[in-house]
């Protein structure tokens, strides 16, 4: 029996199913409340958690009906509530018949004046958060069978063709890498298992297949880790992920043991929160434990087998494409806190901002290349669309545990760790106090990356933010120390090595602009991160136009190798010292080369209008795919090979999509 058939999954699923009852069962009162339980009063988690209770005897089927009562029991505003819309809709068609009536009915109520809301425009593929169509999608199509309403199933089956077209033309979806893979694959396998509709039933296998091919590319069997770039890199999404590979793939994947996840997991983020461990337990990896479990899962033989693994210098490249954003122009939101005073939500307000030069992402297609060593995996973006995205990672067996390199731009000293709060002036009026995501800090700057192979050139210049007021600018780059402390070694010429674990690693700074800073490159630690910064201001206070900040270039070339691939660090560093680096401000356009004796990157980019002119690698323009292995086990996935759709062919579900209403998100009370 492999370990991802459906027969593997469904032995796991009764097994956590258990487990997770016995953890949560103790801490609920005979009502379902639970004061201990941080996030068990965002519905959604509840609903979630139903799922472990629901595989029990008679007693704890009871039970789940007394968990369902209670999560629909709370105070509801209908609205957009895909996530409870997605989950409501999951319960019903994997356990309807055992609803006890009053539940049923209320379950199904529910989801009845909540399906309308995906019907909008909003929810399409626009380049925003893919799991959000997707879930409404599943949502849709389960509710128009359920409550025989055409309108709901209509508009899913022009979903699905709307992905299909984005899967045609793209490698992946837009919310490219990790994170909210997870629910954008538990509602495709939902779709695949449950729809009464053979098409939709096929097309949603199809698309399940391309999501699982886009993780396989990313996941390194060496570290048992998601590598590359992530569209959203955040926490505690980031802990979703080898969650659910545990649960299709088994413990030999992740080598970590699944109740590892359930006894560890839920502590830590009760003491990030900054509450008593012996007090509190955090509800969320329980409740999304269980709903990933709920689905049974569909991944390709030739997909799967590369989670398991991969020859070294395995290569995976594809495209994806992202919206426009301008987060100068928003609407206030109210904090939502819930047990123990942790916020669980945000409501939006009818009041909206504008910040005067706030910078904009302009929709663009990405580039997304990554790579795997015998100890590690490296990958990137050519561009990042969010403060929270990851652009650049680079990820590594340590002697204990791995190793996480990140990226980010900072302005005026931003702290990372933790829940710490930093304060982000958008402007001198307006000023918005962010948590910590990803235990790193908001993204102060945009990132542009070249990669080939096991080198990246990475360039980022600061946002315009907070620059009537400028006393540091620098690039951030990250070293997790959780297995151990990181020792790089600053050489004269400014060239950066480490060894590390199984591993050498180069930095070659790249600082295109600098005025009056007094140290060009600092090493700290800071709680667990192990920090070098590469400044490019430091000083008294200062002001900037857009315009000037633009110019302050800052970036890196980064070098990772195996450590067995040479004779000695000694060895690694010289080769890395013959490089050769040409960083040039002319003509608005930022002009980089990076050589050695057997690679040249090139690059010239416009830091006013972040757009690239050109990037080729040794002297050929950079072309990425938009989906390949460079072992070629890719051909065969659905839609590489797409058949044209000429004319009237498609256009059911073009006018579908257009006739559909626009969602306001702030009605006034």
């Amino acid at each position: 029996m492999k370990p991802w058939s459906i027969e593997a999954q469904r032995d796991r699923r009764r097994e956590q199913a258990a487990y997770i009852r016995s953890q949560l069962r103790p801490l609920l009162a005979d009502d379902a409340r639970a004061e201990r339980l941080v996030w068990w009063d965002q519905d959604r988690v509840a609903i979630w958690a139903s799922h472990a209770f629901f595989l029990g005897d008679a007693g704890e089927v009871a039970f789940a009906n007394v968990v369902l009562r209670y999560a629909l029991g709370s105070p509801f505003t209908p609205g957009p509530n895909v996530f409870t819309a997605a989950a409501l809709a999951g319960v019903l068609a994997c356990h309807g018949a055992k609803l006890e009536q009053d539940v049923r009915t209320a379950a199904e109520e529910r989801l009845a004046v909540t399906l309308p809301f995906g019907m909008t425009a909003d929810f399409q593929f626009n380049g925003y958060n893919d799991n959000m169509p997707i879930m409404w999608t599943w949502a849709l199509a389960f509710g128009g069978e359920l409550l025989g309403d055409a309108r709901f199933t209509k508009i899913a089956w022009a979903n699905l063709c709307q992905l299909r077209d984005l899967l045609r033309r793209r490698g992946t979806v837009s919310e490219y890498g990790a994170n909210y893979a997870t629910h954008r694959l538990t509602g495709l396998a939902r779709l695949a298992t449950h729809s009464r509709d053979a098409r939709i039933r096929e097309l949603a296998g199809q698309c399940e297949a391309r999501i699982w091919a886009e993780l396989a590319g990313h996941w390194s069997p060496a570290v048992a880790q998601i590598g590359g770039a992530a569209m959203r890199g955040g926490y505690p999404l980031n802990q979703e992920t080898p969650a659910l590979l545990r649960q299709v793939f088994g413990d030999a994947l992740t080598k970590i043991p699944w109740r590892y996840h359930f006894e560890e997991e839920p502590k830590a983020t009760v003491r990030s929160y900054g509450l008593d461990e012996s007090r509190y337990l955090f509800a969320y990896p329980f409740g999304y434990g269980a709903e990933f479990a709920s689905a049974e899962y569909h991944v390709p033989d030739a997909v799967a087998e590369l989670f398991y693994q991969k020859p070294v210098g395995f290569t995976f490249q594809c495209t994806a494409e992202n919206a426009y954003t301008h987060g100068g122009i928003f609407c206030k939101q109210v904090p939502v806190y819930g047990q123990g005073g942790v916020l669980i939500t945000t409501k939006l307000t009818d009041e909206v901002v504008v910040i005067k030069d706030h910078p904009e992402h302009a929709a663009q297609p990405h580039a997304l290349t990554t790579y795997h060593g015998a100890n590690y995996v490296i990958g990137t973006s050519t561009t990042a669309q969010f403060a929270t995205s990851h652009a650049f990672r680079c990820t590594y067996r340590r002697a204990h545990g791995f190793g996480d390199v990140f990226v980010r731009y900072n302005i005026n000293d931003k702290i990372p760790g933790g829940r710490t709060k930093n304060r982000y002036w958008k402007s001198p009026d307006y000023s918005d106090e962010k948590e910590n995501y990803c235990e790193l800090y908001y993204d102060c700057g945009s990132t542009h990356c070249l990669q080939h192979r096991n080198t990246v050139l990475c360039l980022q210049r600061p946002e315009y933010f907070e620059c009537w007021d400028i006393r540091s600018l620098r690039t951030d780059i990250f070293f997790w120390q959780g297995g151990g402390p990181v020792e790089p070694v600053v050489h004269n010429d400014g060239l950066i090595t480490l060894q590390d674990g199984a591993v050498y690693i180069a930095i070659h700074p790249l600082i295109g602009r600098s005025d009056d800073r007094q140290q060009a490159l600092k090493v700290s630690t800071v709680g667990l991160w192990r920090i070098i910064s590469l400044y490019n201001y430091e000083g008294a206070s200062r002001s900037f136009t857009p315009h000037e900040i633009a110019k302050f270039g800052n970036g890196f070339v980064f070098e990772v190798r195996d450590a067995d691939d040479y004779p000695s660090f000694a060895a690694f560093q010289g080769e890395m010292q013959e490089s050769r680096i040409l960083d040039h401000h002319y003509a608005s356009r930022r002009r980089v080369h990076y050589a050695r004796p057997d690679l040249r990157l090139s690059t010239q980019f416009c830091p006013y209008t972040k757009t690239v002119m050109n990037s080729s690698i040794n002297g050929r323009e950079h072309v990425c795919p938009p989906f390949a292995y460079s072992d070629g086990r890719h051909t065969g996935l659905p839609f590489l090979e797409a058949q044209e759709s000429p004319g009237f062919a498609d256009w059911d579900w073009i006018v579908t999509q257009a006739a559909r209403e626009i969602e306001r998100y702030n009605p006034a009370d």
